[in-house]
């Protein structure tokens, strides 16, 4: 079982842990034990989610009633997903398939999560400036309008970068 707390950064991002769970029980119902395993498979045995994890997201889950369980004669609890659980994993398929695919690439061994944890740190750091300077701060109008600018720039750079490389994997 490896721990990703410190450099690693979390596994599971807002919402994260919840689509994996819903998924894997509106394919079958099953225990919290078994949940944990199955998500260990996900990423080939590179993260194992602690029932310290597991078991509060279910308490959640089935608080929300998205979904229920059922003692079995073992004495396990048996989770299934009820119709709301399955209304809610349905509005938020491109969330898992992000989860999913975050999953995948740890168990290949390149997950990205140092790189998308500094890209993060950068976005933190920005809003930090820009909430210190722009809100607390008294700007001038035309520093407002070279910060406006800037963003403007950086976000059309970021997209041109995208769909370049979208682009260059289709001609692939």
């Amino acid at each position: 079982m490896k721990s990703f707390r410190g450099r690693k950064g979390r596994i599971f991002h807002h919402g994260g842990l919840k689509w994996i769970v819903l998924s894997l029980l509106d394919k079958e119902s099953t225990h919290g034990y078994g949940l944990i395993r199955t998500i260990e498979t996900l990423c080939a045995g590179a993260y194992t989610p602690s029932p310290g994890v597991v078991y509060p997201a279910l308490n959640m889950l089935e608080d929300q009633g998205f979904i229920t369980n059922s003692v079995d004669d073992a004495g396990r609890k048996n989770y299934a997903i009820t119709e709301l659980g399955r209304d809610e994993l349905n509005h938020h398929q491109d969330e898992l398939a992000m989860t999913l695919k975050r999953l995948e690439r740890l168990g290949e061994g390149h997950d990205g999560l140092e790189q998308q944890d500094l890209v993060r740190s950068s976005l933190h750091n920005i809003k930090r400036l820009l909430k210190q300077n722009l809100v607390h701060a008294s700007c001038s109008d035309t520093q407002v309008e070279q910060v406006k600018a800037i963003l403007q720039k950086t976000e059309r750079d970021i997209e041109a970068m995208f769909s370049a490389h979208s682009s260059q994997k289709a001609m692939r």
